[in-house]
């Protein structure tokens, strides 16, 4: 966390409030050494990786029903 605030010039309590924040988001991740924290982007796991995904199932859905119903409107002109 040191590096953090040294990098942002913020205190250490808002930094950790911060990245408390991101952890609930599940848009970070940590591994533990000792007692330091090292902590990485975890866009895999994040909860906004996660909703695109389901928006981007559902834009395949809406497309291939959109298809469909021209293909069915085409063969019945």
């Amino acid at each position: 966390m040191g590096e953090l605030t040294q990098r942002t010039n913020l205190s250490r309590p808002a930094v950790s409030h911060h990245l408390k924040i991101l952890k609930e988001a599940n848009l970070i991740g940590y591994d533990q050494e000792g007692t330091k924290n090292y902590y990485y982007l975890d866009v895999l796991k994040s909860d906004i990786f996660r909703l695109k995904m389901l928006f981007d199932h559902i834009d395949e859905l809406i497309k291939d029903s959109q298809e469909s119903n021209e293909n069915t409107i085409n063969d019945e002109g």
